[in-house]
């Protein structure tokens, strides 16, 4: 079960991430054709992709940064063994 859970969570993460890389992309693509089509149809179709896909950029960032905060919560903290707790201290 948590083997489950910690491939969905980097699943997810890894689709946040690249889909957050990817939507602009192909939304400003997606909007730039549109400009040149002649079908109207197609033209709205391409539109409202496009503006689907460069709505969804932020969302799919945060989600995916999201799920990498969970799959490093448990995860213990490596710190340098000339810091000491002293020094964080002050």
């Amino acid at each position: 079960m948590i083997m489950r859970v910690a491939k969905m969570l980097l699943f997810g993460s890894a689709v946040g991430i690249f889909g957050g890389a990817f939507a602009p992309l192909f939304g400003t693509i997606f909007m730039a054709v549109e400009w040149f089509m002649p079908d109207s149809e197609a033209r709205h179709w391409l539109y409202l992709s496009g503006s689907f896909l460069l709505f969804l950029t932020i969302p799919l960032i945060i989600i995916g940064a999201c799920c990498l905060d969970w799959v490093e919560k448990d995860e213990s903290q490596h710190r340098h063994k000339i810091a000491t707790d002293e020094d964080l201290d002050q």
